[in-house]
């Protein structure tokens, strides 16, 4: 649904299927993105995920709100 984040972590809003496990997708997505961003950017040390993650599940009537929290991001973090 959304993807955004900082220098030192991201948020993500997903609607899983059933049978999907947090676990599984969280695994594919830093699996997958520390891959790509190897392979696009000669970074030493390579990139790498910290290990861990935190899920938290939303209500239907809180999807617009959490989406805009994510979507702010930038804002929110700013020192400005």
């Amino acid at each position: 649904d959304i993807v955004n984040g900082v220098d030192d972590h991201l948020h993500v809003l997903l609607k899983l299927k059933t049978k999907q496990s947090v676990s599984e997708v969280v695994k594919w997505i830093k699996g997958s993105s520390s891959y790509y961003l190897n392979k696009k950017y000669n970074w030493e040390p390579k990139f790498s995920w910290q290990n861990g993650y935190a899920v938290y599940s939303v209500s239907e009537s809180s999807i617009n709100k959490v989406r805009q929290y994510i979507f702010n991001q930038e804002k929110r973090h700013s020192t400005n």
